[in-house]
């Protein structure tokens, strides 16, 4: 009985950090496709929550970091020029490479008689960390006294936690 009443606490855990940390994403991030927003999850496993996300780029995003070339020798970064308002790359350089030039490690695109910046060469660019994940678990140890004695006391914690995450939502 008391193990069954603990694994409930922790899947209300896990759905307070999944909902809080999806609902709390845009103050982090620019959302484009959405992918690293919906890859992150929180799933009860023995005794314990395990929180995370399931998209490769998901740690250097949260973390921080250099990212250097893998297979070329330099990072071809799309301009503001190249760039839909959602920030979706409009042109990949193999589609618009003999159409243009290198000057000062940036890649021209000649169109129409119009010289355009389309691409920034980097040996390597640095991503600043965005702790949206961590800002999830600050506030989750915040607030586990709180979540603990409503669970004991019989409290429907997660209608509460679904108000909170519309509440994020809207300030």
């Amino acid at each position: 009985m008391v193990k069954t009443k603990f694994k409930v606490l922790l899947n209300h855990i896990s759905n307070f950090l999944t909902s809080y940390t999806k609902a709390n994403f845009t103050n982090f991030m620019r959302v484009r496709t959405g992918r690293l927003r919906n890859s992150i999850a929180a799933i009860v496993e023995d005794d314990k929550v395990l929180f995370g996300a399931g998209v490769v780029y998901a740690r250097i995003q949260e973390l921080g970091g250099k990212i250097r070339p893998v297979r070329a020798r330099r990072l071809w970064i799309p301009t503001q020029f190249n760039k839909t308002p959602a920030g979706v790359i409009r042109y990949k350089p193999r589609d618009i490479f003999n159409e243009g030039f290198i000057r000062n490690d940036t890649f021209y695109w000649v169109n129409d008689k119009k010289i355009i910046p389309m691409f920034n060469l980097r040996h390597e660019t640095n991503i600043r960390s965005k702790k949206f994940m961590e800002n999830s678990i600050k506030v989750l140890n915040e607030r586990i006294t709180e979540i603990v004695d409503k669970f004991e006391r019989g409290e429907n914690i997660f209608g509460k936690i679904l108000e909170e995450v519309k509440n994020v939502k809207k300030g």
